[in-house]
């Protein structure tokens, strides 16, 4: 449609007067084709997050409204797999996160299919009771199987999750059962909150700027000392943890950090211009067994734009970047500058690298872009000498030669190494390689036994610090055992200090951190 054409150039353009006008002309159309009827919503939730006036972003959201009164009335709107309002998905998720959408009232899940049958056997073998179980040895279909069961299709779904269910303490177990049974799940959406253009905080506060914010002083950006976190009612803390958990669902994407979120270490950071942030890190089962992955959601007028996360160990950490691409063409640069101002000052960082794909390694989309430029801009380098010696020539090459423009040979070979940003400079040694000392240590000391080996790293550190294995997290517990014999850590790390970083790994990430440095 020539008119959406008309409104995407104003909208990347900032014309305030221009957007009025075209949204004012469309906001009675009708006649969209699915295709048109995706791009007007998406333009809309643009014009919501980088309104520079309130009254287009007012009525943006009107005709969001409007849009969403039209998918529930005509199913021709509700446009499978899109996330959109009154639409499905026909997907499979983790066990977990199906687990909480089953309890949500706004979506509805049901059964779709099932491709693994003896995999399901194989689980029923460990849930059924025992007289139930000879069923299991006959030859029988899924659907024979779930009929000598007497379970209907409706309830196949809850039957399969409650009978995971029975295995509480084996977490891991659990779901490596659900994906090798691989149900597929429809999703229903039933109110237009679980939705989209529906996704936000409630509680965010706005902001209109005057023009899309393209140069900025990185420096000063980063730099800027952040706010304390607010402090959220419970009611805001809830609707938080929705927001990000269906910023994932509904646009077909999971993560570990969002899934297996920890609730109770979730921060959240009002920033400049609308945007704010939300840190959290992982469950105790899920969390890597030194640094810390810390996930983010980006967010600007309470919509969800950005997420990601970092796996900080100490003063260094590994970044990743992913924007919706809804919001994609307004100020991706800005939102970098305020995530490595986040990461910086709130985890006390002085390094961050990233990896190559985020510029085009095994990623087609950010050879084309030239995506290694954007972030050379905020001063990361190749972390090879020989790349960066071939940087360094075509970034000559570039500010000399206008129109000049990287090849995708170059480009590719630069994909080669990651790229660091260094804050400061730092003497002390990273050990991310713990996982081969840790190996090294039990064949050389317990002949490759693990089991004797953790059980005398376990009693050594009861024994040190004089506190009951019920005060810590058993997982944390365990891997900070082994590292404490495989380091000699007893030796120079007081009890009271290793006490608090195990217990702070789930609960407060920044406080395990500023331990970690400390010790490590």
């Amino acid at each position: 449609m020539q008119l959406l054409n008309k409104l995407q150039s104003a909208v990347f353009q900032s014309e305030q007067d221009k957007i009025a006008t075209y949204l004012s002309k469309l906001q009675n159309t009708q006649k969209f084709s699915a295709t048109d009827y995706q791009h007007y919503i998406k333009l809309l939730m643009f014009i919501r997050v980088y309104a520079m006036d309130a009254k287009n972003a007012f009525n943006a959201a009107k005709e969001l409204l409007r849009l969403a009164r039209m998918a529930k009335q005509q199913s021709k709107w509700q446009i499978p797999d899109s996330g959109l309002p009154y639409s499905f998905l026909v997907t499979r998720y983790s066990f977990d996160l199906c687990t909480y959408l089953q309890v949500q009232d706004d979506i509805r899940l049901e059964f779709d299919s099932l491709e693994d049958v003896d995999a399901l056997k194989e689980m029923l073998a460990l849930t059924l009771p025992l007289a139930e179980r000879e069923c299991l040895t006959a030859e029988l279909s899924k659907e024979e199987l779930f009929s000598v069961l007497g379970v209907p299709t409706k309830d196949i779904l809850v039957f399969l999750l409650n009978q995971l269910r029975m295995l509480p303490n084996h977490a891991i177990l659990r779901e490596q059962y659900w994906q090798r049974i691989k149900p597929f799940i429809r999703f229903k959406l039933n109110t237009r909150s679980a939705s989209i253009p529906f996704n936000y905080l409630s509680f965010a506060q706005q902001d209109y700027g005057t023009t899309l914010l393209k140069k900025f002083n990185t420096e000063e950006v980063i730099n800027k000392p952040l706010s304390k976190p607010l402090q959220l009612t419970e009611k805001q803390q809830q609707e938080l943890v929705k927001v990000i958990r269906y910023s994932m669902f509904l646009t077909l994407r999971e993560t570990d950090t969002v899934t297996y979120m920890a609730e109770d270490s979730i921060r959240y950071i009002a920033l400049d211009r609308g945007y704010s942030v939300a840190l959290y890190g992982m469950q105790g089962l899920q969390q890597l067994p030194v640094q810390s992955y810390i996930g983010y959601t980006l967010f600007r007028n309470g919509y969800p734009m950005a997420y990601g996360g970092a796996w900080i160990l100490a003063d260094d950490a590994r970044f990743g970047l992913n924007l919706f691409e809804w919001f994609r063409g307004g100020e991706s640069g800005y939102v970098f500058a305020q995530l490595l101002r986040v990461y910086k000052q709130g985890y006390g960082l002085k390094r961050m690298e990233i990896d190559a794909y985020m510029y085009g390694k095994d990623n087609p989309e950010g050879i084309s872009s030239g995506a290694y430029w954007f972030y050379y801009r905020f001063g990361f380098r190749s972390m090879s000498s020989e790349l960066r010696k071939l940087s360094e020539k075509e970034a000559t090459r570039i500010s000399m030669k206008k129109g000049y423009r990287s090849s995708s040979t170059i480009l590719r070979k630069l994909t080669e190494s990651n790229m660091a940003l260094q804050f400061e400079t730092t003497n002390q040694t990273i050990h991310w390689n713990y996982a081969t000392d840790v190996s090294n240590y039990i064949k050389r000391y317990f002949q490759g036994n693990r089991f004797a080996a953790l059980q005398h790293a376990r009693q050594e550190l009861l024994h040190f610090l004089q506190e009951d294995m019920q005060q810590f997290n058993e997982s944390v517990f365990d891997e900070w055992s082994l590292l404490a014999q495989v380091y000699k850590l007893l030796k120079r790390v007081s009890a009271k200090d290793f006490s608090s970083l195990i217990k702070s790994k789930v609960s407060n990430p920044e406080k395990y951190n500023e331990l970690l440095k400390k010790i490590w």
